[in-house]
């Protein structure tokens, strides 16, 4: 019963905002087998398993995400980051790029663009992503970092 589907749902935010991240999974699991046209559970899913150092299982749950909701922004940043995890460079700066796109003030999404730039070799493109974090974020300790590595790696100490 297709009914069902909500309460599983309700119940996985419930788990997965507890810590709970393996029953989060499977709440969201039996909340799709109800209704599997339910993108925000397979986004949830997506996230717990990536929480749960499995980002090529999260991998497909974004995408049936995207196919239900191509729009998303929030999705193509998930997507996004587990593709960088799994050293998929190429169609992470797509999903990062897109996400930008439809929600150009996320100062995360900006610190995984220059990430992702960087694993490709575009350091100038690194340092101009991991920059325009910082202006949205001023005190973001991982951008800093970042801009600390590019600097150490380019020998361009100030």
């Amino acid at each position: 019963d297709p009914a069902f589907a909500p309460a599983h749902f309700n119940l996985g935010r419930a788990l997965e905002s507890a810590g709970q991240f393996s029953a989060a999974a499977a709440a969201y699991e039996s909340a799709l087998r109800y209704n599997p046209k339910l993108a925000d559970a397979h986004v949830n899913l997506g996230n717990v398993l990536d929480r749960l150092g499995r980002p090529a299982e999260a991998v497909p749950h974004y995408e049936t995400a995207l196919q239900l909701e191509p729009d998303a922004g929030d999705t193509h940043a998930y997507l996004g980051a587990a593709l960088l995890k799994l050293k998929q460079i190429a169609p992470a700066l797509d999903h990062l790029k897109t996400a930008l796109e439809l929600e150009p003030a996320r100062a995360d999404v900006w610190l995984n663009l220059a990430r992702a730039s960087q694993q490709q070799g575009d350091l100038s493109g690194a340092r101009r992503a991991a920059e325009h974090a910082l202006q949205l974020k001023p005190d973001f300790p991982e951008a800093l970092f970042l801009l600390g590595n590019l600097d150490a790696s380019s020998g361009d100490f100030p």
